[in-house]
């Protein structure tokens, strides 16, 4: 479902502790409309200007806020939730950049493109094309440092994670499942498909801002070989 301004679903309110809760508003991801994850941020802003709130947390169609309930009762949290939810989205809530991740497809983990071609009936380039062609919306950030969850897959590259995930995966790998993609900013663990690798430095410790994506960044991949 679509979501827009005018349409505005009922959030799931879940406690979390005595000092959190969730808001969920439980509908599938709106790339590339983005008008619930949109207002997603312009609440996060909103609340984080409030004394009590510790901090919010923005995922994809959700939110967690964590606060002090001393200064700031539960019942007044949700108000201001509720309240903030009915507003208009601000105006230049996200500092947006855009990003170009030069992307070698295939290679070390060639049977996961082949895989993601067979399932999708697609040729192998056919995959790259949808996948390099595409413009991508960063909803959060998580699982690793910095690491992007990406709207904006396209539908035909839908497909469902592995059904055995690999023990190691290494940083840089360019990976799909579930209707997003990402990039690890880590060596690790993976259930995603693999279909390529960048040298595109995802978190850097050193830089001022250790994470390179920022929610509300674009992001474009760019064909730079494709081995087979």
């Amino acid at each position: 479902m679509k979501t827009s301004p005018e349409n505005k679903p009922e959030l799931i309110i879940s406690m979390m502790g005595e000092a959190a809760i969730l808001f969920d508003a439980g509908m599938e991801l709106d790339a590339p409309e983005l008008g619930l994850q949109t207002r997603i941020w312009s609440v996060s802003k909103r609340l984080e200007a409030i004394k009590g709130v510790s901090e919010v947390i923005v995922g994809m169609n959700n939110f967690l806020v964590s606060f002090v309930p001393a200064d700031l009762p539960h019942a007044e949290v949700q108000q201001k939730v509720s309240d903030y939810w009915q507003q208009d989205a601000l105006e230049g809530a996200l500092n947006v950049k855009s990003h170009i991740i030069d992307v070698v497809y295939g290679g070390e983990y060639l049977e996961d493109l082949k895989r993601v071609a067979e399932y999708s009936q697609l040729s192998i380039d056919q995959v790259i094309e949808l996948h390099s062609t595409s413009k991508y919306t960063v909803f959060t950030l998580g699982s690793q440092p910095g690491l992007p969850y990406l709207g904006g897959l396209p539908s035909q590259l839908d497909i469902p994670r592995r059904s055995s995930p690999r023990a190691r995966v290494e940083s840089g790998a360019v990976i799909i499942a579930g209707g997003q993609a990402s990039v690890l900013s880590r060596t690790s663990a993976c259930g995603w498909h693999v279909i390529g690798q960048t040298d595109y430095d995802v978190f850097n410790i050193n830089n001022d801002s250790p994470a390179v994506f920022a929610p509300g960044d674009i992001v474009e991949f760019r064909v730079k070989g494709v081995h087979l």
